[in-house]
């Protein structure tokens, strides 16, 4: 095989022919041919390469350093924890990560200080890569510096930390990641405990258990130490919150009153909002005033949205009221919530302005033909999903109390609203039912609203020129 030729590795890994990769490692001009050789060397882990790979970790192609360290680290042999070291500072990242890596595959308490300096590293990924190998080098120097690492601003790095002090095996680091059960990342949550299991702690049936139970997701656990603040909390955490939420749902009654006070939570909608969830399935009447409190909550829709669901599983009837003015909530999830409730506390819409706004809480268009849901019906034009379906029908209707809610959207950044818009505005027009000022502003859309090239002077006008929205306007 010549030496400068291009080589087939495979065939020499296969061959288990060392002499032969070690010669191309040294020798080939092509970077790529080096670091394939380098990378077959480390599956062979022929301790022969040793040499030649440290020399190699001074590589100028930083592919090859990175092979070189990974197939240093698979060997095995301590002569390469010196230059392994030299490398932990090497201009680029994945050389650091990999000499880091290596290291603590060699299993070589020398590197421990040198990896205690690189704790500091600018890149998180290298730091998460020297706090692995001082987990698996085990030497106690390293507790104090992990333990510091659990208080990072990158969550990754907190559980890599987290990892490495379980690997550790060291008593001290016990307290802290009991701490780290209880922080916001579900991750570092997760190593925390797993780490806690190689130390040989056990979980109290206090809070501290309570959140060891949570990390590992044993919600059984958590319903028999009535685990209930620390399942409150994990509501925050998407990735859990709705099995939190069915764990607060079997301990039951029980949990009712601190539920009612997580529905004043102020820092977390969700937080307000599982709360909701579970005393509607809970079912517990205590909760029919905070829950009335919370169908007002000013900043999250669908805190509403919840506290309605909750208030029609609760079924009490002193919440018709309040449903029945939630009817009319801008938003129509909310609406169609209030709606529901009202269907399962037994409620029946009346001809008036209540029951408009039920049908259009319902989107049962046909039976919102009638005055009494202009209103309802405005409000509607506010909300994404109901906007267009509402014009239709205030178009059917031709009251003008809609005339300027309409104008108002016919230049929306949706062609489709606008058209919406401008069909029940001619529709008014053509059944004058429009005042002297109204249709004087209609008008002055006219341009904008019709095919333009209906109009004499817009005849030609390019398809990719024409900005109006394309309703027949007959005068």
């Amino acid at each position: 095989m010549l030496l400068f030729g291009r080589p087939d590795i495979g065939t020499l890994a296969a061959s288990k022919d060392a002499k032969m990769l070690i010669r191309f490692l040294r020798h080939s001009k092509e970077s790529r041919v080096r670091q394939v050789a380098a990378g077959a060397l480390g599956r062979l882990g022929d301790t022969r390469a040793v040499g030649p790979l440290t020399v190699a970790l001074g590589d100028g192609d930083w592919g090859v350093r990175v092979d070189a360290a990974t197939a240093l680290g698979q060997i095995g042999d301590t002569r390469a924890v010196g230059p392994l070291l030299a490398v932990l500072n090497d201009e680029q990242t994945l050389v650091r990560e990999h000499a880091a890596t290596a290291l603590g595959q060699l299993g070589d308490t020398r590197a421990v200080d040198a990896l205690l300096a690189a704790v500091n590293d600018q890149e998180n990924s290298v730091r998460e890569h020297v706090f692995a190998a001082l987990g698996q080098l085990g030497d106690g120097r390293a507790v104090a510096p992990l333990v510091a690492a659990l208080s990072h601003g990158d969550w990754p790095v907190r559980r890599h930390a987290a990892d490495a002090l379980g690997r550790l095996g060291d008593a001290r680091a016990v307290a802290p990641l009991v701490t780290a059960l209880s922080e916001q990342e579900w991750l570092v949550r997760s190593s925390a405990a797993q780490a806690l299991d190689r130390l040989g702690w056990s979980p109290d049936n206090g809070a501290a258990g309570a959140a060891y139970w949570i990390a590992r997701r044993q919600w059984g656990k958590c319903v028999k130490i009535a685990a209930i603040d620390p399942l409150i909390a994990a509501t925050r955490d998407e990735r859990v919150r709705a099995d939190a939420t069915r764990t607060l749902v079997k301990i039951g009654a029980r949990a009712v009153d601190a539920l009612i006070g997580a529905l004043n939570d102020d820092d977390d909608g969700e937080v307000r909002r599982a709360a909701a969830d579970a005393l509607g399935q809970i079912g517990d009447p205590r909760a029919t005033g905070p829950l009335l409190a919370a169908l007002n909550d000013d900043h999250d829709n669908y805190v509403r949205r919840a506290a309605a669901g909750a208030l029609g599983q609760i079924g009490d009837a002193g919440a018709v009221d309040a449903l029945i003015t939630a009817l009319s909530d801008q938003h129509g999830f909310v609406s169609a919530a209030a709606a529901d409730a009202l269907d399962r506390l037994g409620w029946n819409p009346d001809p008036g302005p209540a029951g408009a706004a039920y049908w259009v809480a319902k989107a049962q268009w046909d039976k919102c033909v009638q005055a009494a849901a202009v209103e309802p019906l405005i409000i509607a034009l506010q909300d994404y999903d109901r906007r267009e379906a509402a014009a239709r029908v205030l178009g059917q209707i031709c009251d003008t109390r809609a005339v300027d809610p309409l104008l108002a959207l016919l230049h929306d950044r949706f062609p489709d609203m606008g058209r919406a818009a401008a069909r029940a505005l001619v529709a008014m027009y053509s059944a004058r039912k429009l005042d002297e000022g109204q249709k004087a502003r209609l008008l002055a859309e006219r341009d904008f609203i019709t095919y333009q090239d209906h109009v004499p002077e817009h005849e030609g006008v390019d398809a990719y020129e024409d900005r109006s929205i394309g309703v027949a306007f007959p005068l």
